[in-house]
């Protein structure tokens, strides 16, 4: 099809959104943007300039309280777009700018342990359990290979998918299950 560049702008003027862009090619969302900014392409995908119509649009939402991650989301647009078209609040705490990212990373958190559950099947590979994300961990099947444990790390989905290749997928009551008849096996 071409160059990775070619199969973005091709994705989004088909519409895809540029976290299924990221997912379908495996590529940074910045990777993304940068293609789209420099094609000069819209939430739709098509060509065209932001007006001023729209950046109103975005003044209002974000002047209603939101963050700039939500009218970035809500309008289909770059974060880094937005953030050079409207005036930010210029009191915003320390304490605020931290709470803001917290939520940023927890939200990123989830979306990644969804795309792994996915990965990995999408149920408890024990007892087919699937109904709620957080009761599913990830089970090393060999503790000397694990580098990392999956969670709470904003790494390439590359390296991730290295390390679920490593992991079994199960429900935290099986989890605990499988290390309570580790230990007895220790202590035979």
């Amino acid at each position: 099809m071409g160059s990775k560049k070619e199969k973005i702008i091709s994705l989004r003027k088909k519409g895809f959104s540029y976290n299924e862009i990221t997912s379908k090619l495996n590529c940074s969302i910045g990777t993304v943007a940068y293609h789209c900014k420099n094609e000069n392409l819209d939430s739709n995908g098509k060509y065209k300039k932001n007006t001023p119509e729209e950046i109103d649009k975005w003044q209002k939402f974000y002047d209603e309280g939101k963050y700039v991650y939500e009218v970035a989301e809500k309008f289909g647009v770059h974060k880094a777009t937005i953030g050079k078209y409207i005036i930010l609040r210029p009191n915003q705490t320390e304490e605020e700018k931290k709470e803001i990212e917290k939520l940023r990373k927890r939200k990123e958190r989830k979306e990644l342990k969804n795309k792994a559950i996915e990965y990995k099947g999408g149920k408890c590979e024990k007892c087919g359990y699937c109904k709620c994300s957080e009761a599913m961990e990830f089970h090393h099947l060999n503790p000397d290979e694990k580098d990392f444990g999956i969670g709470g790390h904003t790494k390439s989905w590359n390296v991730i998918k290295k390390e679920l290749d490593k992991c079994i997928l199960v429900c935290a009551n099986c989890h605990r299950e499988i290390h309570e008849k580790l230990k007895e096996d220790n202590w035979s």
